[in-house]
């Protein structure tokens, strides 16, 4: 009911420069500066004025910005209201074993008894380099839920972020270290620790620098970009160590989680489409809100 890259234009308008609208948004600058341009022409007018200070918007600019708040909040409101005179619409959920759809469900449960036009449906897919979440998102389901590499995935996908997991390391029981409740980089001396390759996620390299600078002597084996269920079997078969999440803590049964005492997080919230429909939209307006409020 209005241009999909109109929230982009509040959000590059309230920043005041692509750079931070692309960090809000999870999407690259030359992604926003080409939707700010594609919005431009489509209305037939310039928005805003590019300066060595960032961005200025300019008359036309700023009159469309005193209403695309109301715009939006009123179309939004439109639908929903016309949503809850069709009855139920449905979101696909996507759910695996490192994107557990329960995520979602755990979230949803704070605002569903106000928004009964929406329910969830899971649908499962496979961990894999060729089925991950950014892959599904779009075509097999609307959205997934979890841990995000901005890196890996940018510029397949948005993200709405709702919060972070801390860094842990996953191990056999019969481990030396399984007995620890907090492990410290000095305590990985000569330990071999499977590892994301280096340059696929900001977060996970800030950990392997960190690893490096404050214990030389622990062995780093690179993993894949995409993590998969035997990238958790080959820690317990070969008893070593492997660099997961807290929200990762029951991937394996034969396996310890325990923390990891460095100070970095990797982002968790919900991974959907750059174009997601409307109804995809509203729903995760409502669940931002909802994080927000609590």
């Amino acid at each position: 009911m209005y241009h999909p890259f109109l929230k982009t234009f509040l959000a590059v308008a309230d920043s005041g420069s692509f750079l931070k609208a692309s960090k809000e948004l999870f999407l690259s600058p030359p992604a926003i500066m080409k939707q700010m341009n594609a919005l431009e022409k489509y209305l037939g007018l310039t928005l805003m004025e590019r300066t060595n200070q960032g961005i200025r918007l300019t008359p036309a600019g700023a009159s469309i910005y005193q209403d695309a708040e109301d715009i939006v909040r009123a179309a939004d409101e439109a639908v929903i209201r016309a949503l809850q005179k069709q009855g139920k619409y449905t979101i696909r959920v996507g759910s695996s074993l490192l994107y557990p759809g329960s995520v979602l469900m755990g979230l949803w449960d704070k605002c569903a008894a106000k928004h009964p036009e929406f329910r969830l449906r899971l649908v499962p897919f496979e961990d894999s380099a060729t089925a991950s979440a950014a892959y599904v998102v779009g075509t097999k389901c609307d959205i997934v839920a979890g841990a995000y590499n901005a890196t890996k995935n940018r510029g397949d996908c948005a993200f709405l972020e709702l919060g972070s997991y801390a860094f842990a390391l996953a191990m056999s029981h019969s481990h030396p270290l399984a007995t620890k409740k907090l492990l410290r980089p000095s305590d990985l001396a000569g330990q071999k620790l499977f590892i994301m390759q280096e340059g696929n996620s900001p977060r996970n390299d800030e950990v392997r620098h960190t690893l490096k600078r404050d214990c030389p002597d622990v062995i780093l084996a690179d993993v894949p970009i995409h993590y998969e269920p035997e990238h958790f079997n080959r820690c317990e078969e070969e008893n070593c160590l492997l660099l997961t999440l807290s929200g990762w803590k029951n991937v394996h049964p034969s396996l310890v989680t325990i923390p990891l005492d460095v100070d970095v997080r990797l982002p968790y919230g919900v991974i959907y489409p750059n174009h997601p429909s409307l109804s995809v939209s509203l729903f995760l307006e409502i669940l931002k809100q909802s994080a927000i409020d609590h």
